[in-house]
């Protein structure tokens, strides 16, 4: 199925925001690491999931650390996100998407290097797919679906498309919210994996509650906007001719 437009909810669609939503991620921070087709959803936690390895930078604590913490993380302690370059019209085909897919398809762990994404796609479409953290000596950054960095990546797929999709806005306060959680349940601080996933869910209520709440405020249709930035429809959206790309969005 190919990604779609779709129409505005009313605020009175908040209802459900907080509840469980599956967000794609990346499972390292290094460039040779491996990106995941869908994400890595764990549908047992009732919790907004950021990437595990959303961000390069971390908030300091005061005091022992604590899971979850206590003390409130605010947006200029994070990451600074950018918005996405114009889009690049031609610069992903149907078939670098094709040959994507059948990586995807090939592999025996449901995840790919991010080397061999860009080897899959090509060089002018991983041009396009792929940004610096910084452009232009740091004077014009834009981030794309995938931004590297010194030491990584960041898989800014959702981010980007929810810009795209909705507006800058929007986007800016999904990274917030990813780079917030990251930022505030991470180990060795939260013990296990389990406890990152209780970490998440509570520091939207807590450490991270002034950052939710302005996405929860930016993006109420949260779900819809999920639902349509696949990984594929966000290389379509971003690299590609029309509002979907032209680009089969579906999974292989």
């Amino acid at each position: 199925m190919k990604t779609r437009l779709f129409v505005m909810l009313s605020l009175s669609g908040l209802a459900g925001l907080l509840a469980a939503t599956a967000m794609p991620g990346c499972s390292s921070d290094t460039t040779e690491a491996t990106a995941s087709e869908e994400g890595g959803t764990d549908a047992s936690v009732d919790v907004k999931k950021a990437p595990i390895e959303a961000a390069p930078e971390e908030v300091p604590e005061a005091g022992p650390a604590v899971c979850p913490p206590t003390t409130p993380i605010v947006a200029a302690s994070l990451t600074k996100w950018e918005p996405p370059p114009a889009v690049q019209g031609t610069a992903c085909t149907q078939e670098n998407v094709d040959a994507l897919k059948a990586a995807f398809k090939a592999s025996t762990t449901g995840t790919v290097k991010y080397s061999e994404i860009k080897t899959a796609i090509g060089t002018t479409c991983s041009a396009c797919v792929f940004s610096p953290l910084n452009g232009d000596a740091g004077l014009t950054p834009n981030w794309s679906v995938f931004v590297e960095t010194g030491t990584g990546a960041i898989d800014n797929r959702t981010a980007s498309c929810f810009a795209r999709m909705k507006n800058e806005t929007c986007g800016r306060t999904r990274s917030q919210f990813e780079f917030c959680l990251r930022a505030a349940c991470k180990m060795p601080d939260c013990a296990t994996d389990a406890e990152v996933k209780t970490c998440k869910m509570k520091v939207q209520s807590g450490a991270c509650k002034a950052i939710t709440d302005a996405y929860v405020a930016a993006c109420p249709e949260e779900s819809m906007l999920l639902d349509a930035c696949s990984l594929y429809a966000s290389i379509g959206l971003s690299c590609s001719s029309a509002i979907d790309g032209g680009i089969d969005a579906a999974a292989p």
